[in-house]
């Protein structure tokens, strides 16, 4: 409680405790639960609920959490039901409107495959459905429908695709902006068992090569982070990594390349690309930047 009237003290907002709710897990003692709602006078809220759109829960996910997404996106193609519109006109439709829907969410989540095919299924049914009480026939797969229109596909965005760009985008955010608050939050965080983090992690060998690090005080990975253009050193430079955990100001002495270390550590063509195109400039005021 003194952290809650700390917070009331220092941001001027009272709390609402017939609008709060408290959370504990499933396996919490009912004496600990009957405690907390003596105690806060806040009733017990239980899991999953939905937060600002998204569902929260703990353990494993279950499609079923998700059911608020399919069934908003649903809704909003039966307002459209009984208009005749052409395929020009629903194609506009989905890539404008239903596809944006969910962009939220799934930048903050990583919903099961199950619910992403019900999306794209939904979408393919008003896509060819029915005109006139006849069924359309799906003449081509949703996924094929989703490449551009160069390799044969209509341009449609597939939502496995945007949630794969949305969390790639989290990763590139969360390497180059350590110093955010939401930065240092995750860097801190014990994010093991995190969906968050797993889905960033699947996405992050695609990210990582496209982040470039300029040196300023050479405290980049050498071996981890893309600071010689090419890509990182573990990824370019097979079979040459040590094991040492080394930063790039680790081969730089009285402000030139250490060209023996560097050739001890890489293959000489690398580390005479690095001599040649990398000036080695040493600011250790200014951490290197992507």
């Amino acid at each position: 409680m003194t952290i809650l009237r700390d917070y009331e003290r220092t941001s001027g907002q009272m709390i609402n405790k017939s609008k709060s709710f408290f959370y504990l897990h499933d396996k919490t003692p009912l004496i600990v639960a009957i405690r907390m709602r003596r105690l806060t006078g806040i009733r017990q809220g239980n899991f999953p609920f939905v937060y600002l759109g998204c569902p929260v829960f703990y353990g494993r996910k279950v499609a079923s959490y998700f059911e608020d997404l399919v069934r908003k996106i649903a809704r909003k193609i039966l307002t459209w039901h009984n208009r005749f519109l052409s395929f020009g006109g629903k194609f506009v439709l989905i890539n404008h409107v239903l596809q944006s829907m969910p962009v939220f969410l799934l930048s903050a989540m990583n919903p099961p495959q199950k619910v992403i095919e019900q999306i794209h299924q939904i979408f393919a049914k008003f896509f060819w459905g029915n005109m006139g009480g006849i069924r359309g026939k799906h003449w081509i797969a949703w996924d094929n429908m989703c490449f551009p229109k160069e390799e044969g596909g209509l341009g449609f965005r597939s939502i496995k695709d945007i949630n794969k760009a949305l969390f790639a985008k989290l990763w590139w955010n969360f390497r180059v902006s350590t110093t955010s608050l939401w930065g240092r939050f995750m860097w801190n965080k014990n994010a093991g068992a995190s969906h968050v983090w797993i889905k960033m992690l699947n996405v992050r060998e695609e990210v990582e090569h496209d982040i470039w690090w300029q040196l300023k005080a050479g405290n980049s990975s050498f071996w981890f982070d893309n600071w010689t253009r090419q890509g990182a050193l573990y990824f370019t430079e097979e079979n040459l990594l040590n094991g040492e955990d080394l930063e790039v100001k680790d081969f730089i002495r009285n402000g030139i390349w250490d060209s023996n270390k560097l050739k001890e550590h890489v293959s000489e063509e690398m580390a005479n690309h690095i001599i040649e195109n990398i000036k080695p400039q040493i600011n250790e005021d200014i951490t290197d930047k992507a």
